[in-house]
């Protein structure tokens, strides 16, 4: 049985789209969300989570991600270098204030934004990953889910989800809870992978060109992790719906693009930055960043 369209609340648009590897993806045709059909219990969802998760972060079922993401250097660092370079983009909206950090983990964007003169609260489902954190960093970190912790209403400026939306069972239901605290002209800054990015065309041609025999590389776009993938249009209208007007959109390139133009092979750069290229030109980038405003 079809789920309900996170964003467009009824099951009448959706379909399923997409099964491999025991997963039954779903798309809403009115709205072009894809989602995986599937029940997790909170419990379930922190399982997923543990300390020491990007040990085997990318260790997915293809030869390629098995074979060339390990020659990579920890992703840890590459994910903190990535936090430290859009902690500056919000500098843009605010300069300082309260700063809540949904899905944190072990709280490393805290860690930097506290740094920078921020007040800072973390949230997450890993009771590892904050336990962690509060001891290595002292941060004031909370396992849990948002809901629980009955955050006064309009008590943070800027409220941050960095690659966390597309893991979240029930997205809509965040959104609500991160427009309850924030204030009025409060920022919302939203990391996730792009439905909409070239890479993903070009994922879902080569399984329908191979009448769907070609599916691990899949894993990269749809998991028991990755439970959502937007696309800008949906996910815009989504946050309007709960209130926020986008203000901006930003896009980025997938890890594994960045790998492959800074370490593969020169006749595989030509092609992957070709692609690119392309890919940045028409905003079809695989990460793509919202910037949304409560009104």
């Amino acid at each position: 049985m079809s789920k309900t369209c996170a964003v467009c609340e009824t099951d009448k648009y959706v379909k399923s789209t997409l099964k491999y590897n025991g997963l039954d993806v779903e798309r809403c045709k009115k709205c072009g969300l894809y989602f995986v059909n599937e029940e997790f219990t909170p419990a379930k969802l922190s399982a997923l989570y543990k300390e020491d998760m990007y040990d085997n972060y990318w260790k997915y079922g293809s030869g390629f991600y098995e074979k060339h993401w390990q020659e990579m250097e920890s992703r840890q660092d590459d994910i903190i270098r990535d936090l430290a370079e859009e902690s500056v983009n919000i500098d843009r909206y605010y300069k300082s204030g309260k700063l809540l950090d949904l899905g944190c983990f072990k709280g490393h964007f805290c860690k930097i934004m506290h740094g920078r003169g921020w007040e800072t609260k973390g949230v997450d489902i890993s009771r590892e990953a904050i336990e962690f954190g509060k001891k290595e960093f002292g941060m004031d970190l909370y396992y849990g889910e948002l809901k629980e912790l009955n955050l006064a209403p309009g008590s943070f400026d800027v409220a941050t989800l960095w690659g966390v939306i597309e893991h979240f069972k029930e997205p809509r239901a965040a959104v609500k809870e991160v427009a309850r605290v924030l204030k009025k002209d409060g920022l919302l800054v939203i990391k996730t992978q792009s439905q909409a990015s070239l890479l993903t065309d070009i994922a879902l041609l080569l399984h329908a060109l191979t009448f769907k025999k070609m599916a691990s590389h899949l894993d990269f776009f749809y998991s028991r992790e990755h439970l959502y993938r937007f696309s800008p249009r949906n996910l815009t209208k989504l946050l309007e719906s709960e209130g926020f007007s986008v203000k901006e959109i930003r896009y980025d390139s997938a890890y594994i693009i960045k790998f492959a133009l800074k370490s593969a092979k020169p006749y595989i750069r030509f092609p992957i930055g070709l692609m690119e290229s392309c890919a940045k030109f028409f905003n079809k980038q695989d990460k793509m960043t919202l910037y949304a405003v409560k009104k």
